[in-house]
């Protein structure tokens, strides 16, 4: 390694240890300085710097997609279709509602199945009704459009008689 040597310049009049320095030898030296820009790779100062590390930062960062592109050709669509449900139109009368389930194919096949057993049922209207009960939707079964109260309670004890629970309702 190199060491440069080292001096001390009170002024440029003064003298120091005997020898005095001119004004053009500050001058040149300076020059000099600044010619050389950096020091030399083999030239340590004689103060090192300390490393300081810089800390570190974490982000809780979410990546974003980027919106689709655009494109000025169509993009075939899927349709979509929505179930409408038209407002149950209920016959006037009373009624005898003979089971609740969980789909309108079980009911219907229920009142095929039901009217084959019970051939009092044949002469009988009938309808499926929707309704949601506690997030799930049941399918009740009614006879409908008897003309009284006393008919509907009839009917509902002749099947009762046949082993067909009903209820009789208005």
């Amino acid at each position: 390694e190199a060491v440069l040597p080292e001096a001390t310049i009170e002024s440029v009049e003064g003298e120091t240890d005997g020898t005095s320095v001119s004004e053009d030898e500050v001058k040149k030296a300076e020059e000099d300085l600044e010619e050389a820009g950096e020091m030399p790779e083999n030239v340590k100062p004689a103060v090192e710097k300390p490393e300081v590390k810089k800390p570190e930062v974490k982000k809780n960062v979410q990546q974003i997609k980027a919106p689709p592109k655009i494109s000025a050709t169509p993009v075939a669509q899927k349709k979509v279709v929505e179930k409408k449900t038209s407002p149950q139109v209920i016959p006037d009368g009373w009624q005898i509602q003979l089971a609740a389930v969980s789909s309108r194919e079980s009911a219907e096949s229920e009142w095929t199945r039901l009217s084959k057993r019970h051939p009092v049922l044949q002469a009988q209207k009938y309808i499926v009704l929707e309704k949601e009960i506690q997030g799930r939707t049941l399918y009740r079964l009614r006879v409908v459009g008897l003309s009284s109260r006393d008919v509907a309670d009839k009917l509902c004890s002749e099947l009762q008689s046949q082993g067909l629970p009903c209820l009789v309702m208005r």
